[in-house]
């Protein structure tokens, strides 16, 4: 992958719970270099998750991005990823490095903030 294809821009985030008057807040700050460089990629997938004896089948947009690598990104961070048409957040299902050690490769998948 060339640096040309680093075209979409990408924050990572990770989640920090504050102890605000005895009530846990959360908040979401970024991880140092924000709008970082990527590639994303949107597939589609499906969720499937059983309520009350019956299966509950949901369209959920999956995405691959790919990225410079970087080691202090973890699975229990997020991404925006910053779409023309809005931001959209991302949880990271899975991350793994490329064999040169150059590329981190992300599977996420689109929540509702």
């Amino acid at each position: 992958m060339s640096v040309g294809l680093l075209s979409d821009r990408i924050t990572f985030q990770r989640r920090v719970v504050a102890n605000v008057g005895g009530v846990g807040e959360e908040t979401w700050p970024p991880l140092p270099a924000p709008r970082y460089p990527a590639h994303v990629v949107s597939t589609s997938g499906r969720q499937e998750s059983v309520i009350d004896g019956s299966v509950q089948t949901q369209t959920a947009r999956r995405y691959q991005v790919r990225a410079r690598y970087r080691g202090d990104v973890e699975t229990k961070d997020r991404i925006v990823f910053h779409h023309p048409a809005g931001d959209r957040v991302l949880q990271i299902l899975g991350l793994a490095e490329s064999d040169d050690g150059r590329w981190l490769h992300v599977d996420a998948l689109e929540v509702r903030a």
